[in-house]
């Protein structure tokens, strides 16, 4: 079996399992389009490097439309470094300075999750983004040394980091539908 019939075949069973038993009182699809479950949520959730990938993310908006899914969710543990930049802790000119790469990184990634959100608007797709884990940069550590203890734990103002980071990520730019 080739990778196209399998993933055709995939595609097929999920809509015929994302439709609902009763469909009595439910319009029929339109052409190529599997019918919507009855359920508020239905979503798609990437963890992989394949979010950073446009392509990727179009065919997975293609897909969603076809299946009937309405939410698409982007999973990755270190999420909040890769779109906001911790500017209460770290000011944009010791970024630029100390870490000019990560901080253009940064930016260019922040552009695109902003198109990720645009596009997901314009199809009526409900975007979120998902972090398990709370993470932060060694940054903070080299230029806030205060936050470890002499006996090297780390100091409950830590975190507050990573809450910061998703306040000023919410404030300063471009916010997901939830």
């Amino acid at each position: 079996m080739d990778r196209r019939h399998f993933l055709n075949t995939v595609i097929t069973s999920s809509a015929a399992l994302a439709a609902p038993l009763s469909t009595e009182t439910q319009a029929a699809p339109a052409a190529g389009q599997a019918a919507a479950a009855d359920f508020p949520v239905r979503a798609l959730e990437v963890h992989s490097t394949r979010m950073w990938r446009w392509k990727s993310v179009e065919n997975a908006f293609q897909l969603m439309e076809q299946l009937g899914l309405n939410t698409l969710i982007f999973h990755q543990n270190d999420l909040p470094d890769q779109i906001v930049r911790p500017s209460a802790y770290l000011s944009s000119e010791v970024m630029f300075a100390r870490w000019p790469v990560r901080a253009h990184t940064i930016d260019n990634n922040k552009q695109y999750i902003r198109r990720v959100i645009r596009e997901a608007t314009r199809r009526k797709i409900r975007f979120f983004l998902e972090v398990k884990e709370l993470y932060w940069g060694d940054g903070i550590l080299d230029l806030h040394p205060e936050v470890v203890q002499a006996n090297q734990i780390v100091c409950p103002y830590l975190f507050t980091v990573p809450a910061t980071k998703f306040c000023l990520g919410a404030h300063g730019g471009a916010r997901a539908s939830g």
